[in-house]
């Protein structure tokens, strides 16, 4: 990580990833990491609950307790890469809403809104107003189990009776966490899918849809694996509606829902 100087960040801390992830564990106080480490697993126990809950409220309760430990780890997890935010950055924010603000003002700002940690925040905001479900958590939970993984394996390891286990388990997950953060990146793509299609059903939300479309557009620019899953996602869309047996009619209307989609998230490129 660069120093607070340049960020514009007080208390600064370092931050090592594995693979594209940048939702990193930082060198920072080891409290804070067991703090961290707490919140993951208080998402990860509330996830269990929120599965084996029949009753509609206590679900929908269970499913705000799973945000509510995710939107924590996160944030301190920002913190702990990028550090306190001070008086100026503060002003240098300030002058960015005002449109007056230099390009030196801003730098901090940029590498913090573009940290996938800050991702997460914003989604999880988002689904405090969502209607529960498990596919709107896979985002959310994916990268809080393989980050949560790492840090028990790293403060655990060496703990007496529970450091072999941890670390087995922490061994098993990381050992498939390009997978899983392939997961995620489709599951982003399936849930836009699915808001759109629920446009036609009570069940509609139309402003969260253009915030988490806006979300996935930032996301695109940044994450390989959100790349990978929408070229992925299109070329197999392409190869059915625009296949030359396809209905003129049928690759029409597909362009055209093709292009609403590019217009409002920007993830698909355009042919």
């Amino acid at each position: 990580a660069a120093g607070g100087a340049s960020r514009g960040f007080a208390y600064p801390t370092q931050a090592f990833s594995k693979g594209s992830s940048s939702a990193s564990i930082g060198t920072g106080n080891r409290y804070v990491e067991f703090f961290i480490l707490g919140a993951q697993g208080f998402a990860v126990v509330s996830l269990l609950m929120f599965l084996v809950t029949m009753d509609r409220a206590a679900s929908r309760f269970m499913f705000h307790r799973v945000v509510l430990g995710a939107i924590v780890a996160f944030i301190f997890q920002a913190v702990n890469k990028h550090g306190l935010p001070n008086m100026q950055t503060l002003g240098a924010m300030w002058k960015a809403i005002r449109g007056n603000a230099q390009q030196s003002d801003v730098k901090g700002i940029a590498e913090f809104a573009m940290d996938e940690n800050t991702h997460n925040i914003f989604y999880c905001s988002l689904l405090l107003s969502a209607v529960p479900s498990l596919l709107l958590l896979a985002p959310v939970l994916i990268p809080t189990v393989t980050t949560g993984s790492r840090r028990a394996k790293k403060l655990l390891e060496k703990a007496p009776m529970v450091g072999p286990v941890v670390t087995k388990g922490a061994s098993f997950v990381l050992d498939r966490e390009e997978q899983m953060l392939k997961l995620s990146a489709q599951c982003e793509v399936l849930i836009l899918i699915v808001l759109i299609v629920e446009l036609l059903t009570p069940r509609r939300n139309l402003l969260f849809i253009i915030l988490y479309a806006q979300l996935l557009r930032v996301r695109h620019l940044v994450n390989t694996k959100s790349q990978e899953a929408w070229s992925a996602f299109t070329a197999k869309l392409d190869s059915v509606f625009c296949h030359q047996r396809s209905p003129a009619p049928v690759q029409t209307a597909y362009r055209k829902v093709k292009s609403w989609i590019a217009s409002i998230a920007n993830p698909m490129p355009k042919q």
